[in-house]
């Protein structure tokens, strides 16, 4: 199992550039006896992975410590449940953009679909565009558009701001999301932080 998982973490290094990695504490613990009762944290740790949080590194490291002077020795559930509380993280350095908070995900989302909501969805999406392109749109970047068009809408005043290269890699990324694969996409979007750095500040911004 170990060998399989660090095989998929290869392969989105490989072909999507990732350098971070998360692990949600559910899937180690976090209201999941199964987890606790199979250690699951050690199956992260010893591929690399450590808490966000610098307590429970700490705690980590001495429960480390006592194994390695008890061979055979497992950690208590109590202390698994303390260290399933938060994030664990691998981070292979090397970032080309800024990272995305996480839980931006799930702020943005929640305000996509209060505006949705409110406009009731429709085509409205086409404000989103960048200048130029929308009198002919592609197939693939109508169906970017659909997938990213209500993400675009919140962060449309700061992107009218954009250079015009920018605009234009915008219209790159839109068309690369409707297209089949997403390769393509995630290196184009890598290349753009603008771009989330205007998501993030839409995430952060009072709603």
């Amino acid at each position: 199992a170990a060998y399989l998982f660090a095989q998929s973490l290869r392969a989105f290094r490989t072909l999507f550039g990732i350098s971070r990695f998360i692990v949600n504490p559910y899937q180690f613990g976090a209201d999941n006896d199964e987890a606790l009762a199979s250690g699951a944290f050690w199956f992260y740790d010893r591929l690399g992975f450590r808490s966000v949080r610098a307590a429970l590194r700490s705690l980590a490291e001495r429960e480390r410590a006592l194994m390695r002077r008890r061979p055979g020795r497992r950690s208590s559930r109590a202390v698994l449940r303390r260290l399933a509380t938060a994030d664990l993280v691998l981070d292979l350095g090397a970032h080309t953009v800024e990272l995305f908070p996480e839980d931006h995900l799930v702020t943005l989302g929640q305000r996509v679909a209060t505006h949705l909501a409110r406009t009731g969805g429709g085509d409205g999406q086409l404000d989103a565009l960048p200048p130029g392109p929308r009198a002919r749109v592609a197939a693939s970047a109508r169906e970017g558009l659909r997938l990213l068009g209500p993400f675009l809408l919140l962060i449309g005043r700061d992107r009218r701001r954009w250079p015009r290269r920018d605009q234009e890699a915008l219209a790159a990324i839109i068309a690369a999301k409707g297209a089949r694969g997403e390769r393509r996409y995630v290196h184009l979007a890598r290349r753009l932080p603008g771009l989330w750095r205007a998501l993030d500040a839409a995430a952060r911004a009072r709603s």
